[in-house]
């Protein structure tokens, strides 16, 4: 199905539309904001729609471009509900994957150009069939790298997992391709996640994919839930793009904790890629009731199970909904270079079974700093310098100087001027000595 949408001037909503599930996404090249809300329909006879927008700048509380999309064709029929859209990006496209309600079993997937849509352009674009919930794929990096395809991914109890690829992003002449059927076998949690004290239980979900996976220009990385020895458990991994092989792992709390709504986000830089894994959890033999844990794969290191490693964020309560919140995120910092450190957000349950919403930094998250040139200074005068752009002297070191320029000063210093460094480094140095007698300085 193709459609065909203009961009409006401002959001002025329609007064029947009533707004569900909104994602929100940054682009780290363009610097923009964009989001997708679907739109519930008012009645039986309503037409599918959606809006989309993205921001003319970094500012969220700028200016934006924003789209009212419209559905018609046999995917979408009267009435249809566009559940639980997913966003994601490359660096041409924004990707979005949709559940339609009342097309039983109606999953579609597209893209919307991104040059059109932060030009306020009319957009042109293809949606297409899938044969399960399918998540769209977010390219990782600082400045995000680009690729060949665009990807989309599902996990498939029983089966494995979907690789699509999305060739020209949306644009004129779009075609999807499944790529490969991976066989790696799971079951979608028998059950739903216990809790202490009652016996109400929280959605553990259905072994989908839920949250964005990350692309690090190699393999595409996800997680969801699993069932393990009769607990939902999280299983993440990653899918090579080019040998159509998967490799996993799992991760919870304890040998007791039901583990569910995961999310991750990728770090990339020169010693690898960095994965940071957020989510939910409860102990109910530990009497521990709805919780947030995150946990990190540190950069190159090899995909491994992460029990008991993690870090809990938040513990909230027990709750008589049987939801969790259909809610959490991952995303790298993007004023931070080198993708070390992640922004996590996760939904839990507050006294009275109120959703919350807990946010967290992790990682290592202070922007470096550049080393200042120190040399000829004197020791006091280094350590002053030094200590106002948030860096320490490390050890000192006395050293002959045959040429008597730099006798009490600093000769020379390590890391060298204008290397970029973590605030609260050491820097070292060297100071000039007079060299011994009978050496005589002019």
């Amino acid at each position: 199905m193709r459609r065909r949408r203009d961009a409006q001037s401002a959001p002025q909503l329609r007064s029947t539309d009533s707004l569900t599930d909104p994602r929100v996404q940054f682009d780290n090249i363009r610097q923009r904001f964009s989001l997708a809300v679907t739109v519930f329909p008012a009645s039986n006879s309503a037409t599918p729609a959606m809006w989309v927008a993205a921001s003319d700048s970094a500012d969220a509380c700028g200016t934006w471009r924003v789209y009212r999309l419209t559905f018609s064709g046999s995917p979408f029929p009267a009435g249809t509900f566009l559940d639980f859209p997913m966003l994601g990006q490359d660096t041409n496209a924004l990707l979005i994957s949709t559940r339609n309600l009342i097309a039983t079993g109606n999953f579609q997937v597209f893209g919307l150009p991104k040059a059109a849509i932060y030009a306020g352009a009319a957009v042109s674009f293809s949606t297409f069939n899938v044969p399960s919930l399918t998540a769209p794929v977010t390219n990782a990096g600082q400045p995000m790298i680009s690729s060949r395809f665009s990807f989309f991914l599902a996990a498939v109890p029983g089966t494995g997992y979907r690789l699509f690829r999305l060739t020209n992003s949306g644009g004129p002449g779009a075609t999807l391709t499944l790529q490969a059927t991976i066989h790696s076998p799971f079951n979608a949690p028998t059950r739903e996640a216990n809790q202490p004290g009652t016996s109400s239980t929280v959605d553990s979900s259905d072994g989908n994919i839920l949250a964005p996976p990350y692309f690090d220009g190699t393999s595409i990385w996800f997680a969801h839930v699993f069932d393990l020895v009769g607990f939902p458990t999280v299983r993440y991994g990653a899918v090579n793009v080019s040998t159509n092989t998967v490799t996993t792992a799992v991760a919870f709390h304890s040998a007791t904790s039901d583990d569910f709504n995961p999310s991750l986000a990728v770090g990339l830089n020169p010693s690898g890629t960095s994965v940071y894994l957020n989510w939910a959890f409860t102990d109910a033999p530990a009497g521990t009731p709805t919780s947030d844990v995150v946990d990190t794969l540190p950069a190159g290191q090899p995909i491994a199970n992460l029990i008991g490693t993690g870090v809990v964020l938040r513990t909230g309560s027990t709750t008589s909904q049987t939801r969790f919140g259909d809610f959490s995120s991952v995303a790298v910092d993007p004023q931070v270079p080198g993708g070390t450190c992640a922004v996590t957000a996760q939904q839990y349950f507050n006294v009275g079974g109120t959703w919350n919403t807990r946010l967290a930094r992790v990682g290592t998250c202070q922007p470096p700093v550049l080393v200042p040139d120190v040399r000829n200074d004197r020791l006091p005068e280094a350590g002053q310098v030094l200590a106002a752009a948030s860096l320490t002297v490390g050890q000192v070191t006395d050293v002959l100087d045959p040429t008597c320029n730099n006798i009490g000063t600093v000769l020379s210093q390590n890391p060298n001027p204008g290397t970029a460094v973590q605030a609260g480094s050491a820097v070292r140095l060297s100071i000039g000595e007079r060299p011994p007698p009978p050496f005589q300085c002019p």
